[in-house]
C-alpha cells in the first residue's frame, strides 16, 4: 500500500508468478495459465496507474485493464476478459469501468490473433450441427440434471482446495517445500493410475488438460459404430468419465492448495467436460435421447463448472462460447449454467476466488469491504 493509498503490485509479484507457473505448469501440475497472466496484466496496469499518479479509483480501472487484457490473450476471449474483470474483480459495470476495459481486451485479443491466429482454443466448427447433434427443447430435463451435478461437483472442488491449502499449511513445512510435497503426492497418483490401466501415456490430469478437452468435444471420440450403447456396456467409459473429473479435482487442488501457481479456469474446464461427457453417456446409454452425443453435454458441462466454481454465470457463458465459438448451444450453456451457479452457493457461499477472502473476513458483498479492495 503506498502513502496515497493507492493499490500498487510491484513488478516482482509478476515476475514470480511467471517463473512460478513457468516451472509449476511445465512439470506437469494440475494448473491452467490464465491465473498468472491474469495477475501479470494487473501488475502491469497497477504500475501504469504508479508511474501517471493516478487516483485510486482510475488505479483499480487500469488494473481491471490489465487482467482482462490477459485473460482475452490467453483464451482469444475478449468479451469473457471484459466480464470476468467487471463481475469478478471489479463488479462495477459503470461505463467510465466499462469503456477502457473494453478497449484494453479488445487490444490485446487484437494483437494475439495477428501473431497466433485467430482460431479458437477449442474449435468444435459444424461437428455438433452434423447428425441431429444440436439442442432440442425436450432436453432440458437432462441439462438440468448436468447443471444440478455440475453445481454440486463445483462446491465440493472449492471445498477441497481449502482443505489442501489448509493441509499444507499445517505441515508447518517451509514455502518452497510444500509445492515440492505437493509434486510428490501428483506423481504418486499418476504412477497410480499408470500401473491400473497398464498404460504407457502421460496421465490426462497433468497439464492444463487442453488435450483432453479436445478429445471430449470430439463425438467420434465415444463411439466406435453407430448402435446403441446399453448401460451394461457403457459402465467402464462412465467410470473413466466420472475417474478423470474426480483425478483432475483432486490433483489440482493439491498443486494450488500446496502453493503451486497456476489458473482454476482450465482446470474447471477439464473437470466440467469429463463431468459432462459422464452425464451425456448415460444419457445415451440409456437410450434417452438416441443421436445426441455426449460431446454436447461435455461443452455445456464446460460452463456450468465454471460457473459453479467462480459463481459468475455470464463470464462462464462467454468464455465457453468464445472458447469453442458454438453458438447454436448457447440455450442450454446459460441454462445449466445459472442452475449450477444457484446449486453451487446453495450448498458453499464461496467460490474459488473468494474462500480465502472469507476466511480473512472480508465479505465480498460488502460495499464497504470492495472499496477497501479496490485500494
Amino acid at each position: 500500500m503506498s502513502r496515497r493509498g493507492v493499490a500498487s503490485m510491484s513488478w516482482k509479484i509478476g515476475l514470480r508468478k511467471w517463473l512460478a507457473s513457468t516451472a509449476t505448469i511445465g512439470s506437469g501440475g494440475s494448473a491452467g495459465a490464465e491465473g498468472p497472466i491474469v495477475t501479470i496484466g494487473a501488475v502491469v496496469g497497477s504500475n501504469i496507474a504508479r508511474i501517471l499518479g493516478t487516483g485510486s479509483q482510475h488505479t483499480g480501472t487500469l488494473l481491471g485493464c490489465g487482467a482482462a487484457a490477459g485473460l482475452a490473450s490467453v483464451f482469444n476471449a475478449p468479451i469473457a476478459g471484459i466480464f470476468f474483470v467487471m463481475e469478478l474483480l471489479l463488479r462495477d459495470f459503470s461505463l467510465k469501468t466499462f469503456t477502457p476495459i473494453v478497449i484494453a481486451a479488445v487490444v490485446s485479443a487484437a494483437t494475439t490473433q495477428g501473431i497466433l491466429g485467430d482460431a479458437a482454443l477449442f474449435d468444435v466448427g459444424d461437428s455438433f450441427l452434423e447428425g441431429d447433434l444440436g439442442f432440442n427443447f425436450i432436453q432440458i430435463p437432462t441439462f438440468l440434471i448436468l447443471g444440478f451435478v455440475c453445481g454440486l461437483i463445483g462446491a465440493i472442488f472449492v471445498r477441497s482446495l481449502d482443505f489442501s491449502e489448509r493441509f499444507f499449511t499445517a505441515t508447518k513445512l517451509p514455502i518452497f517445500a510444500r509445492p515440492l510435497l505437493g509434486a510428490i503426492f501428483l506423481g504418486i497418483i499418476g504412477v497410480s493410475i499408470l500401473w491400473l490401466t497398464q498404460s504407457n501415456h502421460v496421465p490426462m490430469f497433468y497439464g492444463n488438460g487442453y488435450p483432453s478437452i479436445k478429445e471430449l468435444l470430439d463425438p467420434g471420440s465415444y463411439f466406435t459404430n453407430e448402435s446403441q450403447t446399453v448401460l451394461r456396456e457403457a459402465t467402464p467409459q462412465l467410470i473413466g468419465l466420472l475417474g478423470l473429473a474426480a483425478i483432475k479435482l483432486i490433483a489440482t487442488s493439491i498443486t494450488v492448495g500446496s502453493g503451486g501457481a497456476g489458473g482454476l479456469f482450465a482446470p474447471s474446464l477439464l473437470i466440467g467436460a469429463a463431468t459432462g461427457g459422464f452425464v451425456g453417456y448415460s444419457v445415451h446409454a440409456l437410450g434417452w435421447f438416441p443421436g445426441t452425443s455426449p460431446a454436447i453435454f461435455a461443452l455445456v458441462g464446460m460452463a456450468a463448472m465454471v460457473a459453479a466454481t467462480t459463481h459468475a454465470p455470464l463470464t462462464a457463458i462467454l468464455i465457453v462460447y468464445e472458447v469453442t465459438r458454438s453458438y447454436e448451444l448457447i440455450l442450454p450453456l446459460m441454462f445449466a449454467a445459472v442452475v449450477s451457479t444457484v446449486i453451487a452457493r446453495f450448498i458453499c457461499k464461496d467460490s474459488v476466488y473468494t474462500f480465502k477472502l472469507s476466511r480473512m473476513g472480508v465479505r465480498m458483498g460488502a460495499m464497504s469491504d470492495l472499496t477497501v479492495l479496490r485500494r
